[in-house]
């Protein structure tokens, strides 16, 4: 076996309350402008749901912990999980890599989706959350799960980079507020049939009260496509409670040319629904006009379905492989947009996995995902970077690469700039807390 399955097998140590210890590093410089100003990078996360290291080509399935992987190499028997031994077409995912850098050891500190995400978007543990912490008393077993959400006082990216001068954007999936808070009954129900004028009237009235809720209260200029949480959270009508990439991707080139006019360094902070649920092409069977807004005009903002499915078997790939072609249009589509506005060049664009399928709400191979960067003024090519890194870093990191002071008392984590440059080396730690559940562990780079 490989070197990452086997220090994924060690680093499961419950109980330990170890401290993350950092190791100080320097800022790189940054890039200046004409004026002699700093020129602050645009900056693009895409958090996407429940992707594996095999279900996009960026990454040896064999090498990395995966269903398909350890099935090839007789560690665990088939069992209809996981991509297809195929393998996949993601020729846009893959080139972040390729044009930038690829993470080995980047992990989430909870592995499921709610405490995940709250780590990505604040820069802190989990446990931090002031609503889990209303839950549970200081000093008594806390079990971390889908409560910690974020509360309106709390400090997020956007509201960080807006004090930076940086317009921000949220489209997709939030899964960050607890569903009373959007005025959504706690027994999800059926909002009826969306094709009727009053139905659809509603629906619009409801998705605009929580699209102002979010940018109320957590510092986003922009909010688009937003999904609440899974899919029929909302309490949506069935036929509405289907992926739909496009009309994500919609809102996020919209996002991008909203910024571009508004002649600020911007954010976006893009959170796909794809690749959550049954790795399946049969969720590109869902009617391309489901929103959680409702029934929608079909986006004409990547290829169509049809043409995933024409192409993947033009591969000679299997069927499912679709899903993964789903998302990488997106990524191309983004990719497309930033190089129409001539600002990819100073574009951080970084794709990571909430968690992965295989091993989740678990602190084994779930927190160990797939991570990639691409910044071509910032990254050089074809760069592997092997330190410890985790999601509570990307706020530290964004926050430095816009010209702030990344070690906040209300950050965790720390920022990953140092490893990016040209002759960047070493490790930004050399420890890392994980939580999830009850269980808790410590990563070092060999345990």
């Amino acid at each position: 076996m490989t070197h990452h399955f086997r220090s994924l097998s060690k680093s499961s140590v419950f109980g330990c309350l170890l401290a993350t210890t950092a190791v100080v590093t320097s800022q790189s410089p940054a890039e200046t402008s004409k004026t002699g100003a700093p020129e602050k990078p645009n900056i693009v996360l895409i958090y996407a749901d429940d992707l594996d290291f095999d279900q996009i080509g960026a990454y040896d399935h064999r090498a990395f912990p995966s269903f398909s992987g350890a099935q090839e190499l007789g560690i665990l028997e088939y069992r209809g999980k996981g991509a297809p031994g195929s393998r996949v077409l993601t020729p846009h995912i893959d080139s972040l890599a390729r044009d930038g850098a690829r993470f080995t050891r980047f992990y989430v500190t909870s592995p499921v989706c709610t405490p995940s995400r709250y780590s990505a978007v604040t820069g802190r543990f989990a446990s931090k959350s002031q609503t889990f912490r209303r839950t549970y008393a200081d000093g008594s077993p806390a079990a971390i799960g889908w409560d910690t959400y974020i509360a309106p006082s709390e400090s997020t990216i956007a509201d960080k980079l807006g004090e930076l001068g940086y317009f921000t954007g949220h489209v997709g999936k939030w899964h960050l507020t607890p569903a009373e808070d959007l005025d959504i009954a706690k027994k999800k129900g059926d909002s009826g049939d969306p094709a009727r004028a009053d139905v659809s009237a509603r629906l619009r009235q409801e998705y605009a009260k929580r699209a102002k809720y979010l940018r109320d209260s957590f510092g986003f200029d922009f909010v688009g496509s937003l999904y609440v949480g899974n899919l029929g959270t909302e309490g949506l009508n069935q036929t509405l409670r289907h992926h739909n990439m496009e009309w994500v991707t919609h809102s996020a080139l919209n996002f991008i040319d909203t910024g571009v006019e508004d002649d600020r360094p911007f954010f976006l902070y893009m959170a796909p629904t794809l690749l959550h649920g049954p790795y399946s092409a049969k969720h590109l069977d869902g009617d391309p006009r489901a929103t959680a807004l409702g029934l929608v005009d079909i986006p004409n903002v990547q290829p169509s379905r049809e043409n995933i499915r024409q192409r993947v078997s033009d591969a000679g790939l299997q069927e499912d492989a679709a899903l993964s072609t789903w998302l990488d249009d997106a990524v191309g589509a983004v990719l497309a947009r930033l190089e129409k506005h001539g600002i990819a060049d100073n574009t951080l664009i970084m794709l990571i996995s909430d968690h992965q399928s295989r091993g989740k709400f678990t602190l084994y191979e779930a927190a160990h995902v797939p991570a990639l960067a691409r910044w071509p003024k910032g990254i050089p090519a074809n760069k592997r970077i092997d330190a410890l890194c985790a999601n509570i870093d990307l706020v530290p990191t964004f926050v430095a690469m816009a010209g702030g002071d990344p070690r906040q008392q209300d950050i965790d984590g720390v920022s990953m700039l140092p490893l990016f440059g040209n002759n960047s080396h070493g490790e930004i730690r050399n420890s890392l807390y994980l939580e999830i559940a009850y269980a808790r562990a410590v990563i070092q780079q060999d345990w």
